[in-house]
């Protein structure tokens, strides 16, 4: 027996019971997962990787936590909330950091046109005792995009997009058009903020001058949140964007990957 809305009756009871044993869960401790585009090298898409998924295709996109894939080709509908510049670090074998402050990329000693070279202050102990080394870390200067993906069934979630190393000039693009979308205001023209647009994003092969191919995203505004979606939305957009300035938002950035898999 279903209900009116076509819901199976016992949902009353799932609805009774919503969020119990994850309520007391301190949202802030909750990291926000990441979307990327799979290459042909991706773990998801080797076999004997164990992070295969059998549907996925080079060219899908990818959300992390989740493992949910979405077509690359038809696209998806994007929020861009909001964005930054960040530098991001790391050692030989882990990721370290990512740092708001540029000027640590920008005073790093060049290593070529992605990374720069890092001298860093690590402290061991051994034996009871405080060692100092000092070792080499790479860092790279990345775009990251908080966004709002809007399903076919118009639920909405959050995921982080970055735009590093050879995709890097995406990412700037992205920023430059959002800067430069103007509209008509009381004292004249006037930059909207970035969660006004709807974009859609989809997958495009790229191949670059050593003749490799390989998938990028490519964004195209289709519209305004707020008339193309819903006034709540548009509120929700912003409400995410100032938890966000205010450092309330958890990034999963351990999944951020050094090798850029498209070089």
């Amino acid at each position: 027996m279903t209900k009116e809305n076509n819901l199976p009756k016992e949902f009353d009871l799932f609805e009774q019971d919503a969020s119990a044993g994850v309520a007391e869960v301190d949202s802030s401790e909750l990291l926000t997962p990441r979307l990327k585009v799979l290459q042909d090298m991706s773990p998801q898409c080797k076999k004997s990787d164990p992070a295969y998924i059998k549907e996925a295709e080079a060219g899908n996109f990818f959300i992390s936590s989740t493992n949910e894939l979405l077509d690359g080709e038809e696209g998806v509908q994007v929020i861009p909330v909001c964005v930054r510049q960040i530098v991001l670090e790391w050692s030989e074998d882990d990721f370290i950091a990512a740092h708001d402050d540029i000027s640590i990329f920008n005073n790093a000693e060049p290593l070529d046109y992605f990374n720069r070279s890092l001298t860093a202050e690590i402290e061991t102990v051994e034996n009871g005792v405080v060692k100092t080394e000092i070792r080499q870390h790479k860092v790279q200067k990345a775009w990251e995009f908080l966004l709002l993906i809007v399903k076919k069934n118009k639920t909405i979630s959050a995921a982080v997009l970055s735009f590093n190393k050879s995709k890097y000039k995406h990412g700037r693009q992205w920023v430059t058009e959002l800067n430069n979308f103007k509209l008509p205001g009381s004292s004249g023209s006037f930059t909207p903020a970035s969660f006004y647009h709807l974009y859609e994003l989809k997958s495009v092969v790229e191949t670059n001058k050593k003749q490799q191919s390989y998938y990028v995203i490519k964004p195209t505004r289709i519209g305004s949140t707020y008339h193309d979606l819903s006034p709540e939305v548009y509120k929700e957009a912003q409400k995410l964007c100032t938890e966000f300035k205010k450092g309330n938002i958890k990034i999963a950035q351990e999944e951020v990957p050094f090798e850029d898999e498209s070089i």
